[in-house]
């Protein structure tokens, strides 16, 4: 027990002491002096503790390592050992899974072929196609010229193959389609090798992307495997023939499984071809039957004419007859009710009929031609008279939508005025004066002078004007033909008149 501890037990057993009593008890100095010793004491011993333990740290540091180095010297030779050896496969499994490039080519088309049970090519081809390359202005486009080895569908096949842009590159689009694999491609020769595989710090490379026909890959896989195991620098013809029967029986169900889908296929496409020539039979027919009616017009089917069929219409039906024997006209923008009367006939056929027609409309209006003098407005009773040509077309077979053979001819359209009168008739009006009316450039005491005449011709008021009767008889009955063919027409025969 050192002397600071025998001060401390004191102080505990005599805790009554003050802090006077106790300086009085302890000599300082030699106090001070004796811990310090002690202290040093206790310094030098730790000092030689680490000394110690570092001593015995080396040792056992240096028995371990005596104890690992045979270990790690056999570890870093194995190593040597193993990289070689696998720089060794790296280069046997490039140097059996290179092919001369017609040969392996020529057994790829045969596999493939066979599989698929379709005919397939092999072929070394160009392909001019775009790139973007870096320049000195950034990446610029360029058209380049490729050299192309690949297995592609015989209706594929072509001599060489040019995009038109580089967004539509045609060997991309016949391998998305399962239509083609590439096997090699460079910018600047076709290549007498090919090589499959490469492999570096044990990671193995395919060279060739077969898509779909994975099962390409499986059958160079055996080949390679086979030319490993009897180290073959080259593999015959006949060689590879025999691989690629083992291999095709092997697969027996796949090919099944592809022979039918093909066999349905081709089902599909006689299917296919068969409803296509019948519908071209089919519109061989309508048209035929088209052709028939344009050049003979429309088949007969009534026996007297169409004005006899109109006159008993009429005769039965005072609805039709008011239909037949009026329309509306515009005077001075206000409407008005006109009435037709119809003389003989100036074309009268099975399903056609034109005639030259009066127009009669009375029209009760007040007269106003802004002069200032009052003397010269008031009410009149205007008895207005016109002509123009009516003709009326039988639409009784109409197999589509009316406004469809109306509509054909937007110039007939405007000459004319037409509207349906029954679901079989269809009425077409010339008027000269387009049905619009207004005043004649008069004054009241005209109008009041005509009202006092007993004489009814005076009192019409005449809006006829000059026009050529045969002229406008022919180009109604141009467009009142077109009207009877095109009702006759039905959708399809419609189309192909259009057309």
């Amino acid at each position: 027990m050192t002397l600071g501890d025998k001060y401390v037990k004191l102080m505990i057993v005599k805790g009554g002491f003050t802090m006077a009593n106790q300086n009085n008890q302890i000599d300082l100095f030699q106090t001070l002096s004796s811990i310090y010793d002690e202290y040093l004491s206790s310094q030098d011993e730790e000092q030689k503790l680490c000394q110690k333990m570092n001593e015995e740290i080396i040792e056992s540091k240096r028995k371990i390592k005596l104890s690992y180095q045979d270990k790690i010297n056999r570890s870093k030779t194995n190593c040597v050992v193993l990289k070689q050896e696998l720089e060794n496969y790296e280069k046997l499994l490039e140097k059996y899974s290179t092919f001369d490039s017609e040969l392996i080519g020529s057994i790829i088309e045969k596999l493939v072929t066979l599989v698929e049970g379709e005919e397939y090519f092999c072929q070394k081809v160009n392909h001019e196609t775009y790139e973007y390359e870096s320049t000195v202005f950034g990446r610029e486009l360029f058209q380049v010229d490729k050299k192309i080895f690949m297995i592609v569908k015989a209706s594929q096949k072509q001599g060489y193959y040019c995009d038109y842009n580089e967004q539509d590159n045609e060997i991309e689009r016949l391998v998305k389609n399962g239509q083609a694999f590439l096997l090699a491609e460079s910018k600047y020769y076709h290549k007498k090798n090919i090589t499959f595989y490469t492999a570096h710090e044990g990671k193995l490379k395919s060279l060739v992307d077969f898509h779909q026909f994975s099962y390409v890959q499986d059958f160079i896989d055996l080949v390679v495997q086979y030319r490993f195991n009897n180290n073959l620098d080259k593999v015959s013809e006949k060689e590879l023939f025999s691989l690629m029967n083992q291999f095709i029986l092997s697969k027996k169900e796949i090919i099944a499984d592809n022979y039918k889908r093909r066999a349905l296929e081709k089902q599909e496409q006689l299917n296919q071809q068969l409803m296509e020539e019948q519908l071209r039979h089919q519109e061989e027919l309508e048209r035929a039957e088209l052709e028939n009616l344009l050049q003979n017009g429309v088949p007969s089917r009534h026996q007297d004419t169409l004005i006899d069929r109109l006159h008993e219409a009429e005769n039965h039906s005072d609805d039709f007859h008011n239909a037949m024997s009026q329309f509306e006209i515009s005077y001075e923008g206000d409407k008005h009710i006109a009435r037709i009367t119809y003389d003989e006939p100036m074309i009268s056929s099975e399903n056609i009929f034109i005639s030259k027609i009066n127009i009669l409309s009375s029209i009760k209006d007040y007269f106003d031609d802004s002069d200032p003098d009052s003397h010269f407005h008031g009410f009149c009773d205007i008895d207005l008279v016109d002509d123009g040509l009516m003709g009326i077309v039988d639409i009784s077979s109409l197999k589509q939508d009316f406004d469809r053979i109306i509509n054909v001819s937007d110039a007939y359209r405007l000459l004319y005025k037409i509207d349906k009168i029954s679901n079989q008739y269809l009425r077409v009006l010339y008027l000269p004066n387009h049905g619009k009316y207004r005043h004649k450039p008069t004054n009241i005491y005209r109008w009041m002078m005509e009202k006092k005449n007993d004489k009814q011709e005076e009192k019409n008021t005449s809006y006829k004007i000059a026009w050529d009767c045969s002229l406008e008889t022919e180009k109604m009955l141009t467009y009142l033909k077109e009207i009877e063919l095109l009702s006759n027409l039905d959708e399809k025969q419609l189309k192909l008149y259009k057309h």
